[in-house]
C-alpha cells in the first residue's frame, strides 16, 4: 500500500477514532445527565401524585367526618328511617318505586326526587335528597349511603340494587359496604373512619368500588353509618395528570393483589382491577420500599420507573410513575445522530483533504521515484520539477544532486574505462613487443640449448658406450696383468733377455695399471656426470618446453 492510500486511511482512522470517542463520551455524559434529571423528575411527579391522592382521600375523610357530625345528617337519618319503618316489606316496595318504576334510565335513577306514593318515606326523601344529591355531585362521589343502626341502607343517591337492603342479613352482607358498616358500628365513636380497598361491587354491576364510612353518633348514641362510595373519576384525574410526563409517561396505583386501582392513560377501556402489574417496582413498593430504577413495565416496554408505597387507613397501595426510556433518551439520541452526521461530514472533509494532501506528497514522491528508476537504468536526461519548499522539495533537490553526482560518476567511469582501454592497449603492445623480443631471444637460446642438449645427449651416449668398453678393456687388462704377474716368476728365467722388453712392458703395465685404475674411477665419475647431464638435459628440455609454452601463450595473448 502506497502513501497515497495510507495517508488518507490514517487521517480517516484518526478522525473516526477521535469522533467516535468524542461522540461516545458526549452521548454517555448527556445520557447520564438526562437520565438523572428524568429520574429526579419522576421522583418529584410520583411524590406529588402520592401527596395528591393522600390529600384527596384525607379530604374525603374530613368531609365524611364533618357531614356525619352535622346535625342535619342525623336528622335526615332519623326522618328517613321513620318513614322506612312505616312501609310494609320496605325493600321490595322502595326498590319498585325508586328503581323498577323510576322513569329515569339505569345510571340516572338519582334524578327522581320523590315518588308519587304519598308515603312519609317519600316525603322525607323529597326533603333530604337534594342535600345529599348535591354533596355527591359536588364532590364527585359515586354514591352516598345512610345506613341505620340495624344495617339497612335506608337511603342512597343512585338507588342501585343495594338500596333498601339489610347489610347484616341480606343479599349483600358479605360486600365491602357491609364490612365498613360492621367496623363502624363496632367502634361507634366520633371521628372513626374505616376504609375498604377497591373491589368489584355487584350492586354496581361489578364495577370497582371502594367505601369510606364513619359512625353517626348523637350524644353518645349510635344512630347509624354515613358511607361514601369512592369516586373513580376523581382518582383517575389525579393519576392521569400529564404534567412532566411527556408522551409516554403515566402514574397509576396498584393494590396488594398487583391489580391497578386507577385507569391507564393508554387504555381505551378501564384497567382498574383488570390490568395486572407485577413488576420489580410494584413488588418493591408493596413491600414498603421506595426507589427509582430502569425496568420493564406491565406493557413490556423499558421504562424509568419511580415507585413508593402509600398507606391510608390501613390499606396499602403502590404509586408508580414511569416513562419510556426511548422518549427520555430521544433528545440524546437525536443529538447523537446529529453528531454522527456532523462527524460523517467532518470525516468526509478530512478524507478529501487527506486525499488531496496525500496526492500533494505522493505525486512529487512518485515523480522522484520514477525518475530514480530511470536514472538507475542509465537515463540521465530525466528531470524532476519540484518547487515546494518543504521536505518534498528537499527530496527534489536531493534528486538533482544525486543526478549530478551520477552524471559525474558516469563521466569518471567513462574516463576510467578509456584509461583502462588505453592502458590495456599499451599493455598489449608492450606484451607483443616483449613476446616478440622474448621469442627472438629465447628462440635462439632454445635452438642453441636444444642443439647442445642433443649433442650432449649423443656425447653422453657415446661416452657411456666408451665407458662400458673401457671398463671391459680395463677388466681384460687387469686380468692380463694379474695373469702376467702370476707368470712372471715362471718366465723370469726365460725373459731375462727380454729384460729390457719386460721392464718396458713392466713400465707399460704399471702405466697401464695406473691408466686402467684412473679410467675406472674416471668412468664412475663420468657416469655420474653423464647421469647428471642426462637429468640436466631433461630439465633443460622441460625448461625449453615451458619456454615454448610461454612463447605460445604470449603469441596467443598478443
Amino acid at each position: 500500500m502506497n502513501i497515497r492510500s495510507k495517508l488518507p486511511l490514517f487521517i480517516a482512522a484518526a478522525v473516526a477514532l477521535t469522533t467516535i470517542i468524542t461522540v461516545s463520551l458526549s452521548y454517555l455524559e448527556a445520557e447520564q445527565k438526562v437520565v438523572e434529571v428524568q429520574k429526579e423528575k419522576l421522583v418529584a411527579v410520583r411524590a406529588a401524585q402520592s401527596r395528591a391522592i393522600v390529600s384527596y382521600l384525607s379530604s374525603i375523610r374530613e368531609e365524611l367526618v364533618i357531614v356525619a357530625g352535622n346535625p342535619a345528617t342525623a336528622e335526615a337519618l332519623e326522618d328517613i328511617q321513620a318513614g322506612f319503618e312505616e312501609l310494609p316489606q320496605p325493600t321490595d316496595y322502595l326498590q319498585k318505586l325508586y328503581i323498577t318504576e323510576n322513569p329515569h334510565p339505569i345510571g340516572e335513577k338519582d334524578k327522581l326526587g320523590v315518588a308519587s306514593d304519598g308515603s312519609n318515606y317519600s316525603a322525607a326523601h323529597q326533603r333530604w335528597h337534594p342535600f345529599f344529591h348535591d354533596l355527591q355531585k359536588r364532590r364527585g362521589y359515586y354514591d352516598v349511603f345512610l345506613i341505620d343502626a340495624k344495617g339497612t341502607i335506608v337511603y342512597s343517591v343512585f338507588k342501585e340494587l343495594d338500596f333498601a337492603t339489610n347489610l347484616l342479613e341480606g343479599q349483600w352482607k358479605d360486600s365491602d359496604v357491609a364490612k365498613v358498616f360492621r367496623q363502624s358500628r363496632a367502634k361507634a365513636a366520633d371521628d372513626f373512619i374505616t376504609f375498604s380497598d377497591f373491589a368489584p361491587y355487584a350492586p354496581s354491576s361489578d364495577a370497582p368500588a371502594s367505601f369510606m364510612a364513619t359512625p353517626i353518633v348523637v350524644n353518645g348514641k349510635f344512630l347509624g353509618v354515613l358511607a361514601f362510595q369512592m369516586p373513580i373519576g376523581r382518582i383517575n384525574a389525579i393519576m392521569q395528570a400529564k404534567d412532566g410526563m411527556g408522551v409516554s409517561g403515566e402514574t397509576y396505583i396498584v393494590g396488594t393483589d398487583f391489580l391497578m386501582r386507577s385507569d391507564s392513560r393508554f387504555s381505551q377501556e378501564s384497567t382498574i382491577l383488570h390490568q395486572r402489574v407485577e413488576t420489580e417496582g410494584t413488588r418493591a413498593a408493596l413491600s414498603g420500599k421506595e426507589g427509582v430504577a430502569s425496568l420493564q413495565n406491565y406493557r413490556g416496554i423499558p421504562v424509568f420507573s419511580s415507585f413508593a408505597p402509600v398507606d391510608f387507613e390501613g390499606v396499602r397501595f403502590a404509586v408508580i410513575s414511569e416513562i419510556d426510556e426511548k422518549e427520555v433518551l430521544a433528545p440524546v439520541t437525536a443529538t447523537r445522530n446529529k453528531l454522527s452526521v456532523i462527524s460523517a461530514v467532518i470525516l468526509t472533509v478530512m478524507v478529501t483533504f487527506g486525499l488531496l494532501f496525500a496526492r500533494s506528497i505522493s505525486k512529487p514522491l512518485t515523480t522522484v521515484a520514477n525518475a530514480l528508476l530511470k536514472l538507475a537504468e542509465g537515463d540521465t536526461s530525466v528531470d524532476v520539477q519540484v518547487r515546494s519548499r518543504d521536505e518534498v522539495g528537499q527530496v527534489g533537490l536531493a534528486f538533482q544532486t544525486f543526478k549530478q553526482r551520477t552524471i559525474e560518476i558516469k563521466r569518471l567511469e567513462v574516463e576510467q574505462v578509456e584509461r583502462e582501454e588505453r592502458a590495456e592497449l599499451e599493455k598489449k603492445q608492450a606484451m607483443l613487443q616483449l613476446a616478440d623480443s622474448f621469442e627472438q631471444s629465447v628462440g635462439g637460446i632454445v635452438s642453441i640449448v636444444s642443439a647442445a642438449a642433443t649433442e650432449l645427449e649423443a656425447a653422453a651416449q657415446t661416452l657411456n658406450a666408451s665407458l662400458e668398453e673401457t671398463n671391459a678393456q680395463a677388466s681384460t687388462v687387469a686380468a692380463a696383468a694379474n695373469e702376467a704377474s702370476a707368470n712372471v716368476e715362471t718366465v723370469a728365467t726365460a725373459c731375462e733377455e727380454l729384460a729390457a722388453s719386460v721392464r718396458e712392458i713392466g713400465q707399460q703395465v704399471n702405466q697401464s695399471s695406473q691408466i686402467s685404475g684412473r679410467p675406472v674411477t674416471n668412468a664412475e665419475s663420468t657416469k655420474a656426470t653423464v647421469e647428471g647431464l642426462v637429468i640436466s638435459t631433461q630439465k633443460i628440455g622441460e625448461v625449453v618446453k615451458l619456454i615454448n609454452d610461454i612463447a605460445e601463450q604470449t603469441n596467443l595473448l598478443a
